[in-house]
C-alpha cells in the first residue's frame, strides 16, 4: 500500500527524501512550513539558534522563540518546553551534509504545501519556487496568522487544508 507522508519543518526534508528513495511506496506529500533553498535572514538564524539556548533566563528566550517560529501576536508560551539541543545540533548537521537538490523535487510524487504566511525560517518563496517547479503536481495552501510553529498557531486551518486535499487525490 502507498501511503500519505505529513512532514512539518525539518520533518519536510524527511518527507521529500522518503519520497525520493522509495516513489512507488508514496502516494502523496504534505509539507507543513517547508524551507530548502531559500534561506531564512541571518536576524531569524540568529534568533533560531538562540531558541535552542536553555542557559537563558526564559523570558529572553521565549522573544527568540516567538520572532524565529511564531507569527507576531501569537503565544510562545505553548513552546516553552520540550527543546533538545542535541536533537537540533543533529538536524543542523544533516542538513549541511545532505544537498539541497537529492530531496528537493521529491521524484514525481504529488504534493501539498501548506506555508504559513508569516513564517521567517522557511519563507513562502520555498513554497513558490515548489509549485513553479513541480507544476500540477505541486498545490498550495497559504494559512495566515502562522509561522513556523503554524500547528499550535493554525491547528484548525491545517487540519481543514489535510483532509480537502487527501479528499482530493485519485483513489
Amino acid at each position: 500500500r502507498r501511503v500519505v507522508v505529513v512532514g512539518h519543518a525539518f520533518g519536510n526534508r524527511v518527507a521529500r527524501m522518503i519520497a525520493t528513495r522509495e516513489p512507488a511506496r508514496v502516494r502523496a506529500l504534505v509539507l507543513l512550513a517547508a524551507g530548502g533553498k531559500v534561506r531564512m535572514a541571518p536576524d531569524v538564524e540568529q534568533a533560531l539558534i538562540k531558541s535552542f539556548d536553555l542557559a537563558l533566563p526564559q523570558a529572553e528566550r521565549l522573544r527568540f522563540v516567538a520572532r524565529a517560529f511564531f507569527a507576531p501576536g501569537n503565544d510562545p508560551a505553548v513552546w516553552r518546553d520540550g527543546w533538545y539541543p542535541k536533537v537540533a545540533e543533529v538536524q543542523i548537521g544533516a542538513t549541511e551534509r545532505t544537498p539541497v537538490d537529492s530531496w528537493w523535487a521529491a521524484s514525481e510524487v504529488p504534493m501539498l504545501v501548506i506555508q504559513p504566511m508569516q513564517d521567517v525560517l522557511a519563507p513562502a518563496e520555498n513554497a513558490e519556487k515548489l509549485r513553479k517547479e513541480g507544476g500540477d503536481r505541486v498545490s498550495v495552501a497559504y494559512v495566515d496568522r502562522a509561522g513556523h510553529a503554524l500547528l499550535p498557531e493554525q491547528p484548525d486551518a491545517v487540519a481543514s487544508n489535510i483532509l480537502a486535499y487527501l479528499r482530493g487525490l485519485p483513489r
